[in-house]
């Protein structure tokens, strides 16, 4: 018998409810318990995505190699692209492993629940890459409740743990942290145990 959302712990503003519930349904298709925080290479494994080696980038020329990763390094983060019926996820290298562990969390948040793709189109002459704000929004909420499960981030500030020592499966930076406990509801239970000015 398939558990309804009753059934779970799960935060109390309707908006965090929905992240973590989003988050859940994605763990469980892929063979996660709902409480688990989840690595995000094991999961692109469980999900038939192929990450793309840093060392693709050697393939490049100097001067693309450049372009791409210093003059534009700080432009973007990560791309997917469908080839041959499989998703093929590139991560920005220049980027630090607490900043590429949500980012590819996100990517395959935008997988799992079908998101539509970003295109990059010309503009009068200008090369521009599509945007829907909420789209990336939810992606990078549901991406961080998948690292850090709203039920081990209750306990540690219940527990009157700093928000910085949240526990992650991943590499995440101290705003990340801060970030997905707004998200899940537990910055006001925060402030008042003292753990956050």
């Amino acid at each position: 018998m398939t558990p309804s959302m009753a059934d779970y712990f799960l935060p109390f503003t309707p908006r965090g409810k929905a992240i973590e519930v989003k988050a859940i349904g994605i763990k469980e298709k892929h063979g996660y318990g709902a409480y688990d925080p989840v690595d995000p290479v094991d999961l692109a494994s469980r999900m038939g995505v192929e990450l793309i080696p840093e060392s693709w980038f050697d393939r490049l020329d100097v001067d693309h190699r450049r372009q791409v990763l210093v003059e534009m390094g700080r432009d973007w983060s990560a791309g997917s692209l469908p080839v041959a019926g499989r998703t093929h996820v590139l991560l920005n290298p220049t980027h630090s492993p607490e900043r590429r562990s949500p980012t590819l969390a996100e990517e395959l948040v935008h997988v799992a629940l079908g998101h539509p793709r970003s295109k990059l189109m010309t503009i009068d002459g200008v090369p521009i890459r599509t945007c829907q704000h909420d789209v990336e929004s939810e992606a990078y909420a549901v991406a961080t409740a998948l690292l850090m499960p709203y039920q081990s981030i209750f306990n540690h500030i219940k527990a009157g743990k700093s928000i910085e020592t949240i526990p992650a499966i991943v590499p995440v930076s101290a705003e990340c942290r801060a970030y997905r406990t707004k998200m899940a509801g537990l910055w006001a239970m925060a402030r008042k145990r003292g753990l956050v000015t």
